[in-house]
């Protein structure tokens, strides 16, 4: 995951159920790569919906996150 710009996701980032924007239950407040994998810790909304989903969470039933991401350039690396 090299070359990955986490700014925007850090100081805007919502947390969404299922890519829905009109389904915000939480933000992101910090995102980090390592070993080569994704993190990010999240803030969830009091809200009766996310807290719903936090119990899944906490439950182990929801374990991964999706990202939404535009590529703003692309490195081709060739053989010999």
């Amino acid at each position: 995951m090299t070359g990955v710009r986490l700014d925007r996701l850090k100081v805007a980032g919502p947390l969404l159920m299922e890519h829905d924007r009109k389904c915000q239950v939480g933000k992101v407040s910090d995102a980090w790569v390592e070993n080569s994998k994704l993190y990010v810790k999240v803030k969830f909304s009091k809200s009766e919906r996310a807290q719903e989903i936090l119990q899944y969470v906490k439950d182990g039933i929801r374990t991964n996150t999706s990202l939404g991401y535009n590529r703003l350039s692309v490195i081709i690396v060739t053989g010999k």
